[in-house]
């Protein structure tokens, strides 16, 4: 077997703009998605609780980010679980004591912002990096020696530049 690494995959920690929280440790975000700390004022901020949603466990993100940021620990029972990064990102958009996370693409939407994790933004920079956390690598894998030549054509052009920008 054979293994192309053909790009990385970074999940961004997101809160309502209303929050000005900027910046968390990976213990903290553990804390939070668990249940371990359940209110703002536990971060500095405000006293309310703090409400969390996450994709729904059929989602391969759900057990991406258990293993990447709580130490494969179960998320909170208060936890609302939705179908997509974009219910996500609306949930968090109108609720100014909610967080969650979405793909970076998502981060920047208007009435959210990502957070830092350990000081590192989820930046492309910062994921392609491999120092965000909160990241992967994205490969295609074939048969050694069974490629067909139109296979290995596609990877080549995934991996170019031209292919990476796409």
């Amino acid at each position: 077997m054979r293994q192309y690494t053909i790009g990385y995959y970074g999940t961004a920690v997101i809160v309502n703009d209303a929050n000005p929280l900027k910046k968390l440790t990976d213990a903290q975000v553990r804390d939070i998605f668990t249940g371990t700390i359940a209110n703002w004022k536990d971060l500095g901020g405000e006293d309310a609780p703090i409400k969390v949603y996450i994709r729904d466990p059929v989602s391969g993100t759900y057990l991406g980010f258990q293993e990447l940021a709580m130490e494969k620990k179960p998320y909170t029972s208060s936890a609302v679980a939705l179908k997509s990064y974009d219910e996500i990102v609306e949930a968090v958009k109108n609720d100014s004591a909610a967080i969650g996370y979405s793909g970076m693409n998502l981060a920047s939407m208007t009435g959210i912002h990502s957070v830092a994790i350990n000081g590192i933004p989820p930046t492309t920079t910062s994921v392609n990096d491999q120092v965000y956390p909160y990241a992967r690598q994205i490969r295609l894998y074939t048969a050694k020696g069974k490629e067909p030549e139109a296979a290995l054509d596609f990877i080549q052009f995934v991996r170019s530049k031209q292919g990476q920008e796409i």
